[in-house]
């Protein structure tokens, strides 16, 4: 038996945000056969930018490219994963998805409902100083508090990823997905219920990070959300203190789940229904409440960025007796001879270097295309206690995901230096409004 799988990854050129998409076509053919048989699989990291023009254009390009790469029109994504609830991450989704356009799987970050308070009130501070109009702030708004109501709407299967303090399930498991070779036509959503031992009716699962799992036995992906210990603690004083305004004004002790959310037309009310110990009962807070409580506990914003979701995914290479690589067009790279990628949202670098660490034990530490944190912009993102990514591991083509004229200095200029000095690695990639970047690539199992 012979198979291969077609990859194709493109980096849109959305500017200021970050759009991935990775377009696979499992082929197989029996000995005796000459003809191949095609299974596509599409898997899509994030969908997002500041601005709604570029990336509505980006969308049409990546439903064209379907078009084209299964020649065929196939309205349904795999696999979607949101790496955190930032708008230059997810603002897409609403024009990805539209019509009966559908998601297989969805994998999303976990928040308790004080961490989702915590970050629409970031986002709502952020989103202020962009001229979007009051329905898109109430959208982007009820996305950050209801994101479960949004997916089950077009996902037949949600996983809420839940932050893990190590990777040591992913370590002693000694592989990722499944353990046993089998290549059939067999459903993708039937694939993850069948490796969590969920029953059929199940839609929705919180499941610990890491998270693994193979297409077709073939094709592994893995999910990493590490804990960050500040931010865990932000949110816990959020709740604090959010507990003693609701006791001082209601007599109530705690929130029970979140019911609903609206604003008014400025957007400066935000109603919030909760479940009161036995009874249910309304209870009503100012977005400015909610904004000076922010404000007394020194709750920065950026650490919003700190909760990404890291996707890996790569070839399995225990299969056969041989396995083949080709890569189109042929790279500006020193010998690369992996397909795997990477994909690391916007996490600081402290919280990376542990899941690089676990991976490059693996003997997974050389990759195609990886994307680099937070837009390239260095600092914590880039490097920590005199270690920085290149040290860690070799990438062929580092993907770079920023606007051109964006206000926050993006991309750095050393981000770019240090890739290029290294002698072990690749060439640095600036995707922005300008074009998309795509990479081809071919392996090969011979069974």
């Amino acid at each position: 038996m012979q198979i291969a799988a077609n990859l194709l990854t493109t980096f849109y050129g959305v500017g200021q945000g970050l759009f991935c998409s990775s377009h696979f076509n499992f082929m197989y053919r029996e000995k005796k056969s000459k003809i191949y048989k095609s299974y596509p699989f599409v898997l899509v990291y994030d969908c997002g930018a500041e601005r709604s023009d570029p990336i509505k254009s980006r969308v049409k390009d990546f439903w064209d490219l379907q078009l084209k790469v299964y020649d065929k029109k196939v309205e349904i994504i795999d696999l979607f994963v949101l790496s955190h609830f930032h708008r230059d991450h997810y603002s897409g989704l609403k024009y990805l998805i539209r019509g009966n356009k559908k998601l297989k799987v969805a994998i999303i970050p976990y928040l308790s409902l004080y961490e989702k308070l915590v970050v629409m009130l970031k986002e709502y501070i952020y989103l202020s100083s962009f001229l979007v109009s009051d329905k898109e702030l109430m959208e982007d708004l009820d996305f950050i508090l209801n994101p479960e109501s949004f997916f089950r709407k077009k996902a037949e299967l949600l996983i809420l990823l839940k932050r893990n303090k190590n990777n040591s399930s992913f370590l002693k498991s000694g592989e990722m997905g499944q353990k046993r070779f089998n290549f059939e036509e067999r459903d993708f959503v039937d694939d993850v219920k069948l490796h969590l031992n969920m029953d059929n009716e199940t839609k929705v699962k919180i499941q610990d990070s890491p998270f693994c799992i193979a297409r077709f036995d073939l094709w592994e992906m893995c999910f990493f959300y590490p804990e960050d210990k500040k931010l865990m603690e932000e949110s816990r004083r959020f709740a604090e203190e959010l507990r003693k305004v609701i006791y001082n004004k209601y007599k109530c002790r705690d929130i029970g789940d979140l019911r609903e959310v609206k604003l008014d037309v400025v957007g400066q009310l935000v109603l919030l229904f909760f479940f009161f110990e036995r009874r249910k009962e309304p209870f009503t807070l100012t977005m400015k409440d909610l904004l000076d409580l922010l404000k007394t506990l020194d709750i920065k914003g950026e650490r919003r960025n700190h909760a990404s979701i890291v996707c890996f995914h790569s070839p399995k290479k225990d299969i056969g007796n041989n396995i083949r690589f080709w890569i189109n067009p042929k790279p500006f790279l020193r010998k690369q001879k992996q397909v795997d990628h990477l994909y690391t949202g916007d996490i600081p670098f402290f919280l990376l270097q542990s899941i690089l660490q676990d991976l490059k034990s693996l003997g997974r530490d050389s990759y195609l295309l990886v994307q680099v944190p937070h837009h390239g912009s260095g600092g914590k993102y880039w490097e920590y206690r005199n270690t920085k990514m290149p040290k860690l591991i070799r990438g062929g083509y580092w993907i770079v995901s920023a606007g051109i004229k964006n206000n926050y200095g993006h991309p750095s200029e050393k981000v770019f230096w240090d890739i290029l000095n290294d002698k072990n690695n690749g060439v640095p990639v600036w995707v922005n409004e300008s074009k998309n970047f795509s990479k081809e690539a071919m392996v090969r199992w011979i069974i």
